[in-house]
């Protein structure tokens, strides 16, 4: 019995260190991870162009041009990871607000993100705005428990003094993605083609596009030009109530607390970014409904502050929290096995932390890190804290940003046409086949609809646009320019008929007026020989010949279509030339010279058909 009691007391008093180290080295589960992109980067024409579209989940791809998101999709792939199965993306509608957007398409993306996974969780990473709409759904009612770790890169949590002069003035922010910008500008020339009198981008971002205004910052940004004195937030007529309420510290204490395995913050810094804005007061004669809260001047905001990623300021992407949240007591992993039951009996949880201790002892992990990168890049250059906050290997790989393009075409059509575009060299575009580097094509699943070309660092030179009917009505042919320095774009209109072909000529060239369009060329229906013959009496009737001589010219033009319809070609010409002898013969007589001229033209081409 002693015997026995010298070999029980050890193990048992080891047990917990094998347990321990056996427990340690398993494999961990992983979440799936959610990748939760920003505004303006998910892309489905028929969703986006359409006011009251209800949301549709299917057919959902990154905006073209869009290239942020690549390489961390890509550096998942090379990691092992399978779209659709160990990550997810959530696009989304952007123009939406983002507690809709959260509703609408987050939760169903997390929902089958839920359907793979063996924890019950999740993992977001969010870049941008995409951050908010994750926050509308953990700081929620409606959070179901399921996000294990999310990570925000470059989210403007107090908002973003960049977009001011966008929602205040209609202006486009002029350090924008070009990507960003003509998908701005798609979405407000479709409105501009569509609606009676056209719509700005002002009334197209207030009335279409609110989540714009839930980027509005929380903080005071505007300066009186002439005393100098911040113009409080708290006074402004255009307010963030979106981001107050996020803000609040039951909110942020909220998103602390419904984030089991931590919040993690990776922001830009080092790029020049819009802080303050001087304002001189709103004049209602001059700026109308715009400038409310006062008109920039200089108009374009300089970027004045180097503390943030040249669209988010630091202080905006770091939350502040003023005391920390009450320490959580774990009881454990909801689903030990019995192993693990064991171990934590006798040496307490089998808990490693994966990722930056937390900020303060007790508190859920909020970690915040500091990156030199531009916004867009972030999702990139994050990519190595990414898999490190995630318990993820190290990547092999070292993935740098891909530039965007510096140079943007896009062609626009909302009609019943189809489009063919050749390049100044050669190459062509259409809806089912493309060889001109760079470019794409999209449109709405209606046929008679929207549709564009999108071509990236276009070539100097004459585009020929050549547009067939497929349908009769109006068409708008719109033609924009996007570059650092300049944003163009020049619409034409007209009719087109079924089976009517018509070809612009598009110059591009670099320059204030980088954009030329030509007069329209129709090209003319060719009409067969009995078309032919019914314009030859068309013709006849309409002309003031004599009424004797009209009916003979209509007999004879009769015989000699019988005769074509027959097959008898031989008869048909001799029937032809006797209507010609008999034309030439009353010219200036019985028949009109002009009539005459037009009546010998009808009967050559119905010679040369024969």
């Amino acid at each position: 019995m002693k015997r026995i009691s010298f070999f029980i007391l050890p193990t048992l008093l080891l047990l917990p260190l094998f347990l321990l180290v056996f427990v340690g080295a398993q494999e961990p589960e992983r979440d799936p991870i959610v990748i939760v992109p920003g505004t303006m980067a998910s892309w489905k024409l028929s969703v986006l162009l359409n006011p009251l579209s209800p949301p549709l989940l299917n057919g959902w791809k990154f905006t073209p041009s869009v290239k942020q998101y690549e390489q961390l999709v890509q550096s998942f792939v090379d990691a092992g990871l399978v779209e659709g199965e160990d990550f997810f993306i959530a696009f989304y509608d952007w123009r939406r607000d983002n507690e809709r957007s959260a509703n609408e398409y987050l939760i169903p993306v997390i929902d089958d993100a839920l359907a793979h996974s063996n924890t019950g969780k999740v993992d977001i990473v969010a870049h941008s705005m995409g951050g908010l709409v994750s926050r509308a759904y953990i700081q929620s009612d409606g959070y179901r428990d399921d996000v294990d770790q999310f990570i925000m890169l470059g989210t403007p949590n107090a908002g973003s003094s960049d977009v001011y002069t966008l929602w205040e003035g209609g202006d486009v922010p002029d350090n924008w993605e070009k990507s960003q910008v003509y998908a701005l500008g798609t979405y407000a020339w479709f409105l501009s083609s569509v609606t009676p009198g056209g719509v700005g981008v002002y009334d197209a971002v207030h009335d279409f596009v609110p989540s714009i205004g839930e980027l509005m910052p929380t903080y005071d940004f505007l300066i009186d030009k002439d005393s100098g004195e911040y113009i409080p937030v708290s006074s402004m007529q255009e307010q963030n109530v979106f981001l107050q309420d996020l803000n609040t510290e039951s909110g942020k204490e909220k998103l602390l607390a419904n984030v089991n395995g931590g919040v993690s913050i990776i922001a830009g810094d080092g790029e020049s970014t819009v802080g303050d804005i001087p304002v001189v007061p709103h004049d209602p004669a001059e700026d109308g409904k715009l400038w409310v809260d006062g008109r920039p001047d200089p108009l374009t905001p300089a970027r004045d502050n180097t503390e943030g990623d040249n669209r988010v300021l630091l202080s905006s992407a770091f939350i502040e929290v003023d005391a920390p949240p009450p320490p959580i007591l774990s009881e454990g992993p909801k689903n030990s096995t019995f192993i693990e039951k064991v171990a934590n009996f006798f040496g307490g949880i089998v808990h490693a932390q994966i990722g930056p201790p937390p900020p303060f002892p007790g508190a859920l992990p909020i970690y915040e890190q500091t990156l030199s990168a531009r916004h867009s890049d972030l999702p990139t250059v994050a990519i190595p804290e990414i898999f490190s906050i995630l318990g993820m290997d190290a990547p092999t790989i070292a993935y740098d940003p891909i530039p965007e393009p510096d140079e943007i075409l896009t062609f626009w059509f909302a009609s019943p046409i189809d489009v063919q575009i050749t390049s100044p060299n050669g190459e062509v575009i259409t809806k089912s086949s493309n060889n001109i580097p760079g470019a794409t094509y999209d449109g709405v699943d209606d046929p008679l609809g929207f549709k564009m070309v999108l071509i990236e660092n276009p070539q100097i030179g004459e585009y020929v646009v050549n547009l067939l009917g497929i349908g009769n009505g109006n068409y708008h042919m719109g033609v924009g320019s996007f570059t650092d320095t300049l944003d163009t774009d020049i619409t034409v209109e007209g009719e087109v008929q079924e089976n009517q072909n018509i070809s612009y000529s598009v110059t591009y060239n670099e320059g204030e007026n980088p954009i030329n369009i030509s007069d329209p060329v129709f090209e003319e229906e060719e009409l067969n020989v009995n078309d032919l013959f019914a314009l030859f009496r068309e013709t006849v009737n309409a002309g003031g010949m004599h009424k004797g001589l009209k009916k003979s010219l209509i007999n004879m033009a009769n015989k000699a279509e019988k005769s074509f319809n027959m097959g008898n070609i031989h008869i048909t010409k001799i029937h032809i030339t006797h209507l010609e002898i008999l034309v030439d013969i009353f010219r200036g007589w019985l028949v009109p010279n002009d009539d005459a001229t037009v009546l010998l033209d009808i009967l050559s081409d119905i010679k040369k058909e024969l």
